[in-house]
């Protein structure tokens, strides 16, 4: 076996506002949808990596893996993206999103800061110094 790539399917309720939240905010790419004008799935990428979240309507989870008919959307799970240049990205959104903690320098020595989007997911973002 070879693990090829992990892409986070996150549950939300308005697949349109989190497309938007992802490419107009962080610099994601939409690659792929489906749905029309009513989406029940999305995809998007970070440019020129393999970095990026697929997004799901809680029907069609649902329909897919019974089990999440009767689950809450929450932000359990923290998505942690390891990127270079996190100053100047930093800088770039820290007045468009929630900032749940600030930038800072942990034990390990990264530099850290995370957001919630718009569906209350948390995203931290760290670089190694």
């Amino acid at each position: 076996m070879k693990v090829v790539r992990l892409t986070p399917e996150l549950v939300v309720t308005d697949i349109q506002a989190t497309i938007d939240f992802y490419t107009k905010i962080l610099g994601f790419e939409l690659t792929n949808s489906e749905g029309g004008e009513n989406l029940v799935w999305a995809n998007v990428m970070w440019p020129n990596t393999e970095i990026g979240f697929m997004f799901m309507t809680p029907q069609s989870m649902g329909d897919e893996i019974e089990e999440f008919r009767a689950k809450n959307i929450d932000a359990s799970v923290v998505q942690y993206i390891e990127i270079e240049g996190l100053d100047e990205f930093y800088d770039k959104i820290k007045d468009k999103v929630e900032i749940v903690a600030d930038k800072h320098e942990t034990f390990y020595g990264s530099i850290e800061f995370s957001i919630k989007d718009n569906s209350g997911y948390v995203l931290m973002f760290s670089e190694r110094k």
